[in-house]
């Protein structure tokens, strides 16, 4: 593990390749082979939102909302990355940022007009692209949505659908070798969304992700550690 990580970061992550900073950040976070360095982590993190990609940027904020994992806690901090990846359409960016102007805390002034703007983007987001795209990690966060009933009032036949079409398109890409897939299947399997949850069929998908896709490899591990 630790051979790969100047590769990486030499000829994709330092190319604003950001799946690598995003690997090299997890590697760094939590890979039980070399020294954890969180400092680190939250470097590439940085570098992954700044070459555009919204999780990066989500994942950096909620560190600073929390004050975790090498960086000072800073709620206007957290709130400008959530905006950077809200308006990338990260759909957990946008609910951070909602929650934190329709609650005014960690700095940020109230402002229920824009959390409920904030919502209905989610909402939008979610629906398009679910219903249009059959993106996959759209049915699930819409099956969420509609189990919540945070953002629009509690729908249980709308979430199981949205579960159930978030589940087909993940199972889909896994059989066909889409390890990022593989992931997400696990991940409904361990969490039990709109499937029984099973952390031994989790954790066959986490393993089967682990053969291209390092944030499977830590769910495995982590998981065949508690059971």
């Amino acid at each position: 593990m630790t051979k790969a990580i100047p590769l990486l970061q030499a000829s994709s992550c330092d190319a604003k390749v950001s799946p690598a900073c995003d690997q090299l950040a997890l590697i760094y976070e939590y890979s039980e082979h070399m020294e954890k360095d969180k400092e680190k982590a939250a470097q590439y993190k940085g570098k992954s939102c700044d070459s555009g990609n919204s999780y990066g940027c989500f994942v950096l904020g909620r560190d600073y909302l929390h004050g975790d994992d090498g960086v000072t806690k800073n709620g206007v901090k957290a709130a400008s990355l959530f905006q950077k990846g809200c308006d990338l359409d990260n759909v957990a960016s946008c609910e951070r940022l909602g929650d934190l102007y329709m609650e005014g805390e960690e700095g940020i002034e109230q402002d229920t007009a824009r959390a409920i703007e904030l919502y209905e983007k989610i909402f939008s987001l979610q629906k398009n692209g679910c219903e249009n795209d059959k993106e996959p990690f759209a049915c699930e966060s819409l099956g969420n949505t509609y189990k919540k009933g945070k953002i629009v009032p509690v729908d249980l036949a709308k979430s199981a659908a949205a579960y159930a079409m978030a589940l087909a398109q993940w199972q889909h890409g896994c059989d066909s070798e889409d390890y990022i897939s593989c992931f997400g299947l696990a991940r409904m399997y361990e969490e039990g969304e709109g499937v029984e949850k099973d952390d031994r069929q989790a954790l066959q998908y986490y393993d089967k992700a682990c053969q291209q896709y390092y944030p499977g490899c830590l769910k495995k591990s982590l998981l065949g550690t508690s059971e």
